[in-house]
C-alpha cells in the first residue's frame, strides 16, 4: 500500500518464485493461528500472492496531520432511539425498567457506528429541544405472568418504512438487574444481535447500497466487507475512500483506526513494514482523536504487538475492553490476541464470553477459541470449536489435524494433513518460519509445531 500522505516508497523485493503457485490464503489462516486477526481474516482462496504496490492517487491522500482537530456530530452513521421500557401483565417486573431503560442506553451508545437516541423528559438534559428523527426505534417491553416466566421483548423498527427488521425474546430473572455477570451477559447478547459487524443494523446499512449514506459512514462499512471477501479492487476503493473521509475531517480518528487495520492487515499478509509503520502512526493518532473508541484502541493493540512492544500493546487492549465490554470483536480480538502471547486462561475467559454472545459459533470465533482451549487442554471445548468450522479451509483441516493427534487418533490426524497437502498449504511444508512471527507464546508455538510433525505423511 501507498503511504497515505502520498510520499513514495522504495521497491519492494518480488516474491521467490517458488511461492508463486502457493495458494497465499494459507498464509492468512496461519495469522488466524495467532489470533491477532480473527476479526479481518478472508475466507476465500484469491489474496494475491505478491501484491504491487498501490498507485498513489495525490489528490486523494491525507494531508499532513497539523494535529488541528475539527469537533463532529458522528460520521453520517444512522440513529437509534430506545423507547423506555414498559411491563406488560400484573405480576411485578423482575427488572427495574428504568435502570433497564439506562443500562440499554450506557451499553449501545458504547459502539462506534451508531448514534443512540434517548426520549427526553421533563427532567432530561435538553428538555424542551425537538428530538432529531431517529433511523431506528428499538422498542422494549418486559411481560410478566407467562407460564413459562417473564421475558424482555426487544422489536427493531425501520422508521423510514415502518417495517419490523427484527424481534427477539431473552428470558429474564432479578439476578439480571443491574451489572454484574448476568446482566453483562444479557447486554451482550443484546449488543451482538444488533451492532456486530454482521449484525441487524450493519447489515440493514449495508443492503441499502451506495446511495444510503454519507461517505465516511459507508466507508466504514466497506472496511468489513473487505477484511471479508480481500478483493484488491475492494482494497483499494475502500483504502481512498476512507483517506478522503480523513482529509475532509482530520478529526475522523475512528477512521484513521480503520485505515490503519487495513494497513497492518497488509503488512500480517506480506511482511512489508512500510505497511506496519504506516499503520502504527494511524492508530496512535486514532486513538488520540478518539480516546473513547474501543477499536480504535484494539487497533493499536495488534499494531504494537506486531511490532514487538508487547507491554504498550497489551496495554491498549485492556484499555479496549474497558471502554467496551459488550463489543463481540474486542472480546474476540482481545481474548485471542492474550492466547497467542501465553496468556491462556485470560485469553479464554473473554473468548467464552464471546460465545456466549451469540446463538451460533462464527468461523473466526471457532478459530480463536480453538486454540485457547486447545493450549489448556479442553478437548471438549476444542471438539466443539471443530464441530463449528464448515467449509475446506485450511485452518479447518490444521485444527482437525491437531485435535486427532491430542486424542490419539491417527487415522483422522493423516486424514487432515492429506486434505492439506491437498490444497499445497504451508502446513504440509514448514509452517515454523511464518508462525515464529505470529505467535509470540514459545509454549502455544512449540506445542503446535510438535504435535503438526507427529501426523505421519
Amino acid at each position: 500500500m501507498p503511504s497515505p500522505d502520498g510520499a513514495s516508497e522504495p521497491a519492494r523485493p518480488a516474491a521467490p518464485a517458488s511461492h508463486a503457485a502457493r495458494p497465499v490464503s494459507c498464509a492468512a489462516l496461519v495469522i488466524v493461528a495467532a489470533g491477532v486477526t480473527i476479526g479481518w481474516i478472508a475466507l476465500d482462496r484469491l489474496i494475491p500472492p505478491a501484491p504491487s504496490p498501490l498507485p498513489p492517487v495525490a489528490e486523494d491522500e491525507i494531508p499532513p496531520d497539523t494535529g488541528a482537530v475539527r469537533h463532529r456530530n458522528g460520521f453520517g452513521e444512522p440513529s437509534l432511539l430506545i423507547q423506555p421500557v414498559a411491563v406488560e401483565g400484573d405480576a411485578a417486573p423482575p427488572l427495574d425498567p428504568v435502570r433497564l431503560h439506562g443500562r440499554l442506553v450506557d451499553v449501545l451508545s458504547r459502539f462506534e457506528g451508531v448514534r443512540v437516541l434517548m426520549p427526553r423528559t421533563a427532567t432530561t438534559i435538553g428538555a424542551g429541544v425537538p428530538l432529531p428523527a431517529p433511523d431506528y426505534v428499538l422498542g422494549t417491553a418486559i411481560e410478566t405472568g407467562r407460564p413459562d416466566g417473564p421475558v424482555l421483548r426487544l422489536r427493531l423498527v425501520e422508521t423510514a418504512g415502518t417495517a419490523v427488521l427484527w424481534q427477539a425474546s431473552y428470558p429474564v430473572a432479578p439476578s439480571e438487574d443491574g451489572p454484574g455477570p448476568a446482566g453483562d451477559r444479557l447486554m451482550r447478547k443484546i449488543a451482538a444481535a444488533l451492532l456486530q459487524p454482521y449484525g441487524l443494523l450493519p447489515a440493514t446499512e449495508r443492503g441499502r447500497g451506495e446511495q444510503a449514506r454519507p461517505s465516511p459512514y459507508r466507508c466504514t462499512l466497506e472496511v468489513a466487507e473487505f477484511a471479508r471477501f480481500v478483493d484488491p479492487i475492494a482494497r483499494e476503493r475502500t483504502r481512498r475512500c476512507l483517506v478522503r473521509a480523513i482529509a475532509a475531517d482530520p478529526a475522523f480518528g475512528y477512521g484513521r483506526a480503520m485505515l490503519a487495520r487495513m494497513y497492518w492487515r497488509q503488512y500480517l499478509l506480506h511482511g512489508f513494514e512500510s505497511d506496519l509503520a504506516t499503520a502504527a502512526a494511524l492508530a496512535a493518532r486514532g486513538v488520540a482523536l478518539a480516546p473513547h473508541s474501543a477499536r480504535a484502541h484494539y487497533a493499536l493493540m495488534t499494531v504494537r504487538v506486531s511490532q514487538g512492544r508487547l507491554t504498550e500493546g497489551l496495554a491498549a487492549g485492556s484499555r479496549a475492553l474497558t471502554l467496551n465490554p459488550y463489543d463481540f470483536r474486542v472480546l474476540t480480538v482481545y481474548g485471542a490476541q492474550l492466547t497467542t502471547l501465553g496468556r491462556f486462561d485470560e485469553g479464554y475467559a473473554l473468548l467464552q464470553q464471546a460465545r456466549e454472545s451469540v446463538p451460533v459459533m462464527p468461523l473466526p470465533l471457532a478459530w480463536g477459541l480453538f486454540f485457547a482451549a486447545y493450549a489448556k487442554g479442553d478437548l471438549a471445548t476444542a471438539e466443539n470449536c471443530v464441530a463449528a468450522m464448515e467449509g475446506e479451509f485450511d485452518l479447518n483441516h490444521l485444527a482437525r489435524g491437531l485435535l486427532a493427534v491430542a486424542r490419539g487418533d491417527m487415522a483422522a490426524a493423516r486424514a487432515a494433513r492429506a486434505a492439506l497437502r491437498a490444497g499445497r498449504s504451508i502446513w504440509d511444508g514448514d509452517p515454523r518460519r511464518r508462525l515464529r512471527r505470529f505467535i509470540p507464546s514459545p509454549v502455544l508455538y512449540d506445542r503446535i509445531v510438535t504435535d503438526f510433525a507427529r501426523i505421519p505423511r
